[in-house]
């Protein structure tokens, strides 16, 4: 029987990501500011990039036409405390990418690819900036990605307006976000056994599955999965082990590979696995449609999860689809969320 589509708890807080792609020079803070920004308080107000090197320094200024970038490619839809997998390319002699958020300090670093490779006759570098959006975001901003050659130059900066709108999520929360649009499905297994999944979406402990993306390849382009215990007192968050798991339930005749990835929020902080990682970045290609799933992490919750404890403490009250719109007369931009020929 076909899946439907459904979301829930329209009471959530959604965030939603508004891309708009203009070429702009760098407007860098002034070095007057008081001090470096802090990185924890920075990926906790906007965001980490987990393959990144944090730098407490204001964006440096553009002073190079010669690193200008070719594309910015990612999912259209991100959940707040999810994930975003964003594809850079750039001349060949770019060797790092740089993202920040315009006019505040602190940016990451993240090297390009060694391997070039050729478009229409160009050679390129490549890199991904693999995101985590802060899962307490509570204000927009301005998001600046660039490139630079390693050795103090730097290219114009292209800007991505990221605004956020009222939307929920709960205690302990895992997101799955993916790049192609296709049927992908978040499952998770609690402790007692109960799979909560496309089938099964609420758990007698409470556990909702609130975005099912895509659903019987209905493309609605939003990506993203999203299960949630809420702040409830009548939610238990069982103590033991619980397993994620990933299926692509049919590739909807997309001819690329499929990048996904996995993070789970417990108490407003990533979840430390007992196997596999978290965030959890893998890749689905066209003949694993309908096939085996594949596990993204193991955690075990324990006895501090007891049913009824104070939600108040805790930063969780915002989740998350999140939309990215851009300028579409912006070259750069002409592929962001497209599906790949």
């Amino acid at each position: 029987m076909k899946k439907q589509s459904f979301f829930k708890n329209l009471s959530s807080k959604f965030v939603v990501i508004l891309f708009s792609g203009a070429l702009l020079l760098s407007c860098s803070k002034d070095d007057g500011n008081e001090g470096g920004v802090n990185h924890q308080n920075f990926k906790t107000t906007y965001f980490d990039v987990t393959n990144g090197n944090f730098n407490e320094r204001p964006l440096p200024s553009s002073n190079s036409s010669d690193l200008m970038i070719a594309s910015i490619t990612g999912n259209q839809t991100v959940l707040a405390g999810g994930t975003n997998i964003i594809h850079v390319a750039a001349g060949e002699n770019a060797k790092e990418i740089i993202v920040g958020v315009k006019d505040q300090q602190g940016y990451y670093t993240i090297p390009m690819n060694n391997q070039t490779a050729n478009r229409g006759g160009a050679a390129l570098a490549e890199g991904d900036i693999r995101m985590l959006v802060s899962q307490q975001l509570e204000n927009s901003f301005t998001l600046a990605i660039g490139v630079s050659d390693g050795q103090g130059n730097f290219g114009p900066f292209e800007f991505m307006e990221i605004n956020l709108l009222e939307a929920g999520t709960g205690k302990l929360q895992v997101s799955l976000s993916w790049d192609q649009p296709n049927d992908v499905d978040l499952h998770v297994t609690e402790p007692n056994g109960t799979r909560i999944y496309y089938a099964n979406p609420y758990s007698f402990n409470g556990g909702a599955l609130d975005i099912d993306s895509n659903a019987g390849c209905g493309i609605d382009n939003i990506n993203n999965e999203n299960i949630t215990y809420a702040d409830d007192p009548n939610v238990v968050i069982e103590n033991g082990e619980y397993l994620v798991e990933v299926h692509l339930w049919s590739n909807c005749s997309v001819p690329d590979n499929t990048s996904y990835s996995v993070v789970a929020h417990y108490d407003g902080h990533l979840i430390q696995p007992t196997s596999g990682t978290n965030p959890f970045y893998g890749t689905f290609v066209p003949s694993d449609g309908g096939g085996a799933f594949k596990t993204a992490m193991k955690f075990n919750i324990g006895s501090s999860a007891a049913k009824g404890a104070d939600a108040s403490a805790y930063f969780i009250n915002t989740p998350k689809a999140v939309k990215f719109e851009f300028d579409k007369n912006n070259k750069v931009f002409e592929n962001f969320g497209v599906k790949k020929e």
